[in-house]
């Protein structure tokens, strides 16, 4: 079946079952297979932007080395974090494809989308909620900036729409805290790169000044 996505199994996806019949709505799309445990860790991989079999050119400098690392990494991460976004609308696909086909199968249950009086009550006090002290909206993308709580996994055999907009929250739920964790390690190092950068600025500046007091003097 599939993983919450998070590495840990917190419940399964409905998951297409070996050996049925094919759906005639199905025939033309693409078999999707479930999202498996851990994933979205693939998202890591992807395509280099040189050869690694050509000569490069040396740096000149540190800092030089330092700019152009930055600027790679600055590079990948955001490719890694689209790889991310990829994996969970293939699964958001996959959920939907299956539910078509159940409900092919079994027929539809009609479903109730409304918010019950405790989503209400739930939604009006998020609404309300001060900001938390030193809280940023805008910075949507720190996970210490957001009240976001991830959905839970649904319960298992709900009907076909019910079930795909369970488990299609769930998933989105789940692509948010990948992202969010992603987001806050890819930060971590970028500051490590821009601190070594600036100490680099900082002693080139310096050097540049005491040359000079050297001169006049």
């Amino acid at each position: 079946m599939q993983d919450a996505g998070s590495g840990g199994k917190a419940g399964d996806a409905p998951s297409n079952a070996a050996g049925e019949a094919n759906n005639p709505l199905e025939e033309e799309e693409e078999y999707i297979p479930s999202l498996r445990a851990n994933a979205q860790a693939m998202a890591i991989f992807v395509p280099l932007e040189e050869s690694l079999f050509e000569p490069s050119e040396a740096f000149k400098t540190n800092g030089e080395r330092l700019e152009k690392t930055i600027d790679k990494l600055d590079k990948h991460f955001a490719a890694v974090q689209e790889n991310i976004m990829f994996i969970y609308e293939r699964e958001r696909r996959r959920i939907i494809q299956v539910a078509k086909k159940m409900e092919a199968t079994n027929g539809a249950v009609e479903t109730d989308t409304s918010l019950t009086p405790h989503d209400q009550e739930v939604l009006q006090a998020y609404i309300e909620a001060p900001l938390p002290p030193g809280a940023n909206y805008a910075a949507y993308h720190i996970r210490t900036q957001t009240t976001y709580t991830a959905p839970v996994a649904p319960s298992e055999n709900l009907p076909a729409r019910q079930g795909a907009i369970q488990w299609s929250l769930y998933n989105a739920g789940q692509e948010l805290v990948q992202i969010y964790g992603y987001h806050e390690h890819a930060a971590n190092i970028l500051a490590e790169y821009r601190a070594a950068l600036k100490k680099e600025v900082d002693a080139g500046t310096a050097k540049d000044g005491n040359t000079g007091e050297t001169s006049r003097s």
